[in-house]
């Protein structure tokens, strides 16, 4: 094994999710290879620094602008084909963003 093909196969490695002759291989690599030992090194001592930070914090208007963007993208497709028929550019929200369809609570867009 090579170190580059450790190196773009370590989340592989590092998860032990690769099969068992890529993981001998990479522990075999692993024990004669003091670059990609350091890279192991490096990689692992990042992932402790982004642990060991304070989780993301959001404003009160992220849950509507999330579900409205959800929206956008699970009707896409449905417009898209609306628009392809001929029937023109639609984006008349009415009911559909309050949920009404799926008995859920999404706001209206501010498109």
């Amino acid at each position: 094994m090579t170190c580059s093909e450790f190196q773009n196969h370590f989340s592989d490695y590092h998860d032990s999710l690769g099969d068992p002759a890529f993981m001998v291989a990479a522990s075999a690599h692993l024990d004669g290879c003091p670059e990609c030992r350091r890279y192991r090194g490096e990689v692992e001592q990042g992932i402790e620094v982004l642990r060991s930070l304070p989780g993301p914090s959001v404003g009160d208007d992220f849950l509507p602008r999330l579900k409205h963007r959800i929206y956008h993208l699970e009707d896409g497709p449905a417009l898209r084909r609306r628009e392809m028929a001929g029937l023109g550019d639609h984006h008349d929200h009415g009911a559909r963003d309050r949920g009404a369809d799926r008995g859920g609570d999404l706001v209206p867009p501010q498109c």
